[in-house]
């Protein structure tokens, strides 16, 4: 079960979620599975976000679906200090939430990298980065997202 988040995990998060709410837009960009050696790349296009593979276009999100994220990711109750890697193939991220803000002409984000496989989460801006477990309610709360956002 999750423990709450500590130390510096806490700042980091706590700095991160902060303006998330302020966001001009929020995307989420949609994993690629996981390929063994010899499968075939997926024929959609996709894009590298930080040495991750992902479908190119992202998802356009309700007002609602934004909102039920930024909940998600804010609720400390969810996430504690990682304990380290999982036994699981490595961190692949099911989905990157990104939110994108502007002002006078600069442009920035922060994102939210989300592996179901070992419920860990990742969260990077342009100041620092942290990875974090996630309890069973978040990934479960997650995938019932993905669920939704997914066309097939």
């Amino acid at each position: 079960n999750a423990r709450a988040l500590t130390g510096s995990s806490e700042v980091l998060w706590r700095q991160f979620i902060v303006t998330i709410e302020n966001a001009d837009s929020v995307g989420v960009y949609l994993g690629t599975p996981r390929l063994q050696a010899k499968e075939p790349k997926p024929s959609e296009p996709t894009v590298e976000i930080e040495d991750f593979e992902f479908y190119r276009t992202p998802v356009e999100l309700t007002p609602d679906q934004a909102a039920q994220l930024i909940i998600l990711v804010s609720n400390p109750h969810l996430f504690s200090n990682y304990r380290g890697m999982k036994l699981c193939g490595g961190f692949h991220p099911d989905m990157c939430i990104e939110w994108t803000f502007e002002q006078n002409g600069q442009h920035w984000h922060k994102r939210a990298f989300i592996c179901l496989g070992c419920n860990e989460c990742r969260f990077i801006d342009r100041l620092s980065a942290i990875q974090v477990d996630m309890s069973k309610q978040a990934a479960d709360e997650f995938a019932g997202l993905l669920r939704g956002l997914r066309k097939d």
